[in-house]
């Protein structure tokens, strides 16, 4: 077994100014956090936004501090079986509004990244490692905290430096745009806890063709295994129909309807 302490990069504004600080402040994060990692993941689900896969690569010919590797579990659009991972909204016959059971974090972002780490670390199948034997460094900054979570194994360890260094989402993003980058949200395009369709409408119509697409496509309950229609949007409407009736409701009383991205979701694997 070998001591490893590796990056989780997702694209993002946050993961973007942490391994931006690794390659010019690198003094900054070790001050704060200790042992700087060896290695990044890249862990894709393969239906990141378009931009997100741009901004990668921007930053691969810029060169980056320590190797990237990317992993994953399969293509969550395409695979067989993994529309019923998404965390879709449905609508029953009685119009009230659920939502599915969200599992494609964990089957396609976190899966595929701590199988790796625990190779990287040496070990087998099923085996138990010392405590502490893995450290993660996560792009949660201090805007987010109510993401921050310890790790379910002893043997891991996730590590915070944009919350020991005491940077916001804001912070993360000037310090980006000096070093001439404009990183993306990191999501998958037809992410549901999406919160800003609208912007995604106006700043990149590729996206919101292939979301618009795909949130046709859902309806068909036999394609999912769930009984009722299913949506993308939290109105569990169609989503073209969706933000025209967001933005009349935000019109009339001023103020948004919906909160930040991800305040509800994951602890730290998407949207980095």
């Amino acid at each position: 077994m070998n001591q490893l302490t590796a990056m989780s990069f997702g694209a993002g504004v946050q993961s973007t100014a942490m391994m931006l600080l690794l390659k010019h402040q690198p003094g900054m994060l070790a001050e704060a956090v200790g042992e700087a990692p060896s290695i990044a993941l890249f862990s894709d689900t393969g239906a990141e936004s378009h931009l997100v896969y741009a901004h990668l690569e921007q930053m691969l010919a810029d060169g980056l501090p320590i190797p990237l590797e990317t992993v994953s579990n399969g293509n969550l659009e395409t695979s067989e079986g993994t529309r019923s991972f998404i965390p879709y909204y449905t609508r029953g016959k009685d119009g009230e509004i659920g939502m599915v059971r969200r599992k494609c974090t964990a089957e396609f972002k976190v899966l595929p990244l701590e199988r790796r780490l625990r190779e990287l670390a040496g070990l087998k199948p099923g085996q138990k490692g010392t405590p502490g034997l893995i450290s993660i460094w996560m792009g949660i900054s201090t805007d987010e905290v109510i993401r921050m979570r310890q790790h379910p194994s002893p043997t891991m360890r996730n590590v915070y430096p944009l919350i020991e260094i005491g940077w916001d989402r804001g912070r993360c993003l000037e310090y980006a745009r000096a070093h001439g980058f404009e990183p993306p949200k990191s999501r998958c395009f037809m992410c549901p806890y999406t919160r800003d369709w609208a912007r995604v409408k106006r700043e990149e119509p590729w996206t919101w063709r292939r979301a618009v697409a795909y949130d046709r496509a859902i309806r068909d309950s036999t394609a999912r295994g769930i009984q009722d229609p299913a949506y993308l949007h939290r109105l569990a409407v169609p989503l073209d129909e969706a933000v025209e009736l967001m933005a009349l409701r935000e019109a009339t009383n001023g103020t948004p309807l919906f909160g930040a991205d991800f305040a509800e979701e994951c602890s730290g694997y998407c949207g980095l």
